[in-house]
């Protein structure tokens, strides 16, 4: 009878000529489409075709059922989860579940979820007496918190007030920097003030040390004159004190020297003016007013007379170095003329 129905079952397929015209029409109009396209359309009609057949083994295995003793088979015709399932089953080669073998897969189930199970219990227990640590823990982390936080009450007072005073220190400590800041400044404005004093001072001072060192050259070379002047009136006094042979040489030496400073001074007048000045420390003593040797007092009165004057007007020309000699020309006119 499996048979006959399933050979009932085919001849219905063909018959439908409504749903072999529409996969006809439709496997031509894809014909143009791309792969994809024709790949999704085919597994769609597949897919269709598959649905179609089901219902049809369906609705053959409800109108014929098997006999009434197969209650089993039914309810595997009712769970059949594909076409070739039902087919299988419709065909006789459907085999019910062995029930000794699933009691025994129960037990070793329900063995190993025993075992799961005293090794959770197990778990829960440790797991238990570490909820029971912690909430110990918590509960002295709270009291410390709790303390800590009286504490900290306690300090913000304290902590406020010496905000408050470092605010205040540090205030005043500004106001001291910006004090000191311009003493500073008002120091270094004095000291720039002073040092510019003591330069303009020192280039005051410079000029007078300048003249005053000249004045002690002068004053050295007139000292070693008028040292060499005494020397020589001594050695004049002995001479006519004493009539020995070498005091009378020495004293001729001198009256050659007074002659010669004589003539010499007698050249001067004889050339009209024209001073030949080759002693630098005879003119700085005539300059100064000293008496030189071996002049007479007119000719010394004169000479002294013209070396103030050149050293008024020309002081720069008076300046005679030791190791030099220096012609000067004076001529002297008649007022007439002049």
């Amino acid at each position: 009878m499996l048979h006959a129905e399933s050979a009932g079952a085919q001849p219905s397929s063909p018959g439908d000529t409504t749903s072999d015209a529409t996969i006809k029409s439709s496997s031509v109009g894809m014909a143009t489409m791309d792969p994809v396209s024709t790949h999704v359309t085919e597994q769609g009609d597949r897919h269709h075709n598959e649905h179609i057949q089901l219902a049809r083994l369906i609705a053959l295995a409800l109108t014929q059922p098997p006999e009434p003793s197969d209650s089993t088979q039914r309810q595997a015709i009712l769970h059949a989860e594909s076409a070739g399932a039902l087919v299988d089953i419709l065909r006789g080669q459907y085999q019910p579940p062995n029930s000794s073998a699933e009691l025994a897969q129960l037990r070793v189930d329900l063995h190993s979820a025993e075992a799961s199970n005293a090794s959770l219990q197990k778990r829960l227990g440790s797991s238990l007496d570490q909820v029971a640590q912690l909430k110990l823990q918590l509960e002295t982390s709270e009291r410390e918190c709790h303390l800590w936080k009286r504490e900290v009450d306690k300090s913000v007072g304290l902590i406020t007030s010496l905000r408050k005073a470092l605010t205040a220190s540090g205030a005043e400590i500004k106001q001291a920097r910006t004090a000191q800041t311009a003493e500073v400044t008002a120091t270094q404005s004095a000291l720039h003030a002073a040092e510019f004093m003591i330069k303009s001072r020192d280039e005051d001072i410079t000029a007078p040390s300048k003249s005053i060192v000249e004045r002690d050259e002068a004053y050295k070379i007139l000292q070693g004159v008028s040292a060499k002047h005494f020397q020589q009136l001594q050695e004049i006094v002995l001479s006519l004190d004493d009539d020995g042979s070498y005091k009378l040489r020495h004293a001729k030496k001198t009256i050659d020297e007074m002659r010669e400073t004589i003539l010499r001074q007698k050249r001067v007048i004889s050339r009209q003016g024209f001073i030949p000045m080759h002693d630098p420390h005879m003119a700085a003593a005539a300059g100064a007013g000293l008496d030189v040797p071996g002049m007479d007092p007119a000719s010394l009165k004169l000479n002294a007379r013209l070396c103030r004057l050149l050293a008024e007007r020309f002081p720069e020309v008076m300046r005679i170095p030791g190791d030099k000699d220096r012609v000067m020309e004076l001529r002297i006119r008649s007022r007439q003329s002049g």
